[in-house]
């Protein structure tokens, strides 16, 4: 018996999914690091990862479907997407700092994906999570993906819907078909990542640590959280990585570090601290 709320929350949800993305990456030979928001309140704060070997920084964005019964157009009059029940859908806005978060770290070397469940409830849930299976059983489309195929068909940037079933996932209110990624797609996508174009993970997370949304960039309190970081971190890669985490954590997205201990040497770096 899993030992977390009685009912189903983005947070358990994203336990589960978090720990199968770790034992994913960890089977195929790469270390897998989760952002934990604990970290942040050590005295010295410090990662334990490797940041001159090669890396690759995964996100992970959870969202619940709300499973429905029937699709009711938006407006009324337009098809709805030819998806079978059990069907479910959740929202999401293009111009939010959620979504242009994600995209943005995507186009700066990150692997971002938003994930949701192909369940509703806690025992499927748990009997997911006892099979190892709560990624298999799960929906997992990425940002960039999203926008393209809106950019594509000229749909207007803000609110859209993402509904899918069992087998099929689609972007509304045009019923436009997304491209899905299963769980060894994205493994192999964050190996390639490490092997065919590596970059140590301390200067990914350097350009990472960049990326933040518009509404706390605005706020001083964020630069000032930035430089408390800088402060008590054990090296400007620590600050970095923790800074990026820090932003993905503000819109719900689960940062994960992954390094590559079989290649030989380290990398060299390019150094520098990042801006507050």
């Amino acid at each position: 018996m899993i030992d977390l709320h009685e009912r189903l929350s983005e947070f358990s949800y994203g336990f589960g999914a978090t720990r199968e993305a770790e034992a994913a990456l960890r089977s195929v030979g790469v270390t897998a690091t989760p952002f934990l928001p604990s970290l942040i309140h050590e005295k010295v704060l410090g990662f334990d990862v490797a940041f001159d070997r090669p890396g690759a920084v995964l996100m992970l964005q959870f969202k619940l479907g709300q499973q429905m019964k029937r699709y009711r157009s938006v407006p009324p009059g337009k098809p709805g997407p030819p998806v079978s029940s059990p069907f479910w859908r959740f929202h999401l806005d293009t111009t939010e700092d959620q979504f242009r978060l994600l995209v943005d770290a995507e186009q700066r070397g990150a692997e971002a994906y938003y994930v949701a469940p192909r369940f509703s409830d806690w025992q499927e849930y748990e009997d997911a999570y006892q099979a190892g299976a709560v990624l298999d059983r799960s929906l997992m489309v990425r940002p960039s993906d999203i926008e393209r195929e809106l950019t594509a068909r000229s749909q207007p940037a803000g609110r859209h819907r993402v509904v899918y079933d069992l087998t099929s996932r689609y972007i509304c209110s045009e019923p436009i078909p997304l491209e899905e990624v299963r769980t060894d797609g994205m493994v192999a996508k964050v190996f390639q990542d490490l092997r065919v174009k590596p970059r140590s993970l301390g200067d990914l997370v350097s350009v990472l640590s960049e990326v933040r949304t518009a509404d706390r960039a605005r706020r001083s309190a964020s630069t000032s959280s930035r430089q408390a970081i800088q402060a008590r971190a054990r090296s400007a890669e620590d600050a970095a990585a923790a800074m990026f985490a820090v932003e993905a954590w503000s819109v719900g997205a689960q940062a994960i570090f992954v390094t590559d201990p079989e290649v030989g040497a380290p990398l060299e770096q390019s150094g520098g601290a990042p801006a507050a």
